[in-house]
């Protein structure tokens, strides 16, 4: 029975009915993928095959290749990255969903969307993914959960943890990136009371962020968030040596899997460029144990959500990011709806120059809070 407290439509005297909508993505076989879409709470799932044709692919890989050069400064023009931004985020949706299953999300008007998509595409742009009238990412908040054949190590317990959040800001360790200073004084304030619940605020800064000092602070106390602001290097020919690259040299990632954690943290946000990047093709981890990039390293060392940029990404745009991102999730303890607002906020500020930070930012969780869960707002 649902709570009088619930509506079915806004407007109509209480809460929105939440509805949260997962989106699944996985192969049969090289070019056939079964995508099924369900509302949680309902006894339903939609479910169709598409086919990825070998053209189909090759357009995708080669319009995230020209986005990537247009995000360094190569090639394209301001009007044609905004037609290839479109025409990626169009050709996903399409693809993927097409009419039917396009007209089976809308139909639902999700209050949020879970993509569960197969490790094997975790290389593609999804936050990209748009209809003829809107844009997925940017109307509601969406996550992803990967599907991996990978046991990850085990997340953190919540019922055992203080009220208490403490966060590893690691910053600036090259010492070439002004703008990180606007992030740390972002988690400066939180700890000075603005977050409205105790905050405990370590920091590793530019030369004293090193790897043994990186390593010391994740063995000698349980951080329930890390906020890295510096640069990363994603390595597409060895995404294992794919690295946060720190004072005195790279972490790769095949060394953060191997970091011995005193407890993984719930979050983790890297606020680098291409930091959510893996390999299109590759399992999250591979036989022997090399991972598939840095968002690989953290999710299977325990690590409950991260997030991470997919293309490079403007440090003033960064800054934007991470601060309207930390301002809304103390505010509304909600990590889907502080990406959500994050998105929003740079595609405001930014979207002139078409700064790709609003569809580059990958959120790996569950962007669905509590209060998100239609089986909740059914309870008796």
């Amino acid at each position: 029975m649902i709570l009088g407290a619930y509506s079915t439509r806004s407007g109509g005297g209480g809460k929105v009915l939440p509805h949260v909508v997962q989106i699944a993505i996985a192969p049969l076989d090289a070019s056939c993928f079964a995508v099924t879409i369900h509302e949680e709470g309902t006894g339903i799932r939609f479910r169709q095959e598409v086919r990825v044709t070998p053209e189909i692919e090759a357009t995708l890989l080669r319009l995230v290749a020209e986005l990537h050069a247009w995000s360094v400064g190569l090639g394209l023009t301001p009007s044609t990255a905004r037609q290839r931004t479109e025409q990626l985020g169009r050709l996903l949706h399409r693809t993927f969903l097409g009419r039917r299953g396009g007209a089976v999300l809308a139909s639902r008007q999700p209050t949020a969307v879970l993509l569960d998509v197969d490790e094997s595409v975790l290389g593609l742009p999804w936050e990209a993914m748009r209809a003829a009238d809107g844009e997925l990412a940017l109307d509601v908040p969406f996550g992803r959960i990967v599907t991996t054949a990978t046991d990850p190590a085990a997340p953190r317990d919540p019922t055992t943890d203080d009220p208490t959040v403490r966060i590893l800001a690691v910053v600036n360790p090259s010492d070439d990136l002004a703008a990180t200073e606007a992030e740390l004084a972002v988690l400066r304030d939180l700890a000075d009371g603005r977050a409205g619940v105790p905050v405990v605020l370590d920091v590793l800064e530019g030369r004293s962020a090193t790897r043994a000092g990186f390593r010391d602070a994740v063995a000698g106390a349980a951080h329930d968030i890390i906020h890295f602001a510096g640069h990363a290097r994603f390595d597409r020919g060895r995404p294992h040596d794919s690295a946060l690259l720190l004072a005195d040299g790279p972490l790769t990632a095949s060394a953060v899997r191997r970091l011995a954690w005193t407890s993984p943290p719930y979050l983790v946000f890297d606020s680098a460029c291409q930091s959510a990047r893996v390999v299109h093709g590759r399992a999250l981890v591979a036989p022997g144990g090399k991972v598939n990039g840095l968002p690989a390293a953290f999710l299977a060392a325990g690590c409950s959500a991260y997030v991470g940029h997919f293309w490079p990404i403007g440090d003033a745009a960064a800054a934007e990011f991470a601060g309207t991102f930390y301002e809304t999730l103390f505010r509304q303890v909600d990590a889907g709806v502080a990406v959500l607002d994050a998105r929003r906020a740079v595609r405001r500020r930014f979207d002139d120059a078409v700064e790709l930070a609003a569809f580059g930012a990958v959120f790996f969780g569950d962007a669905g809070s509590a209060e998100e869960r239609r089986d909740l707002a059914q309870a008796v």
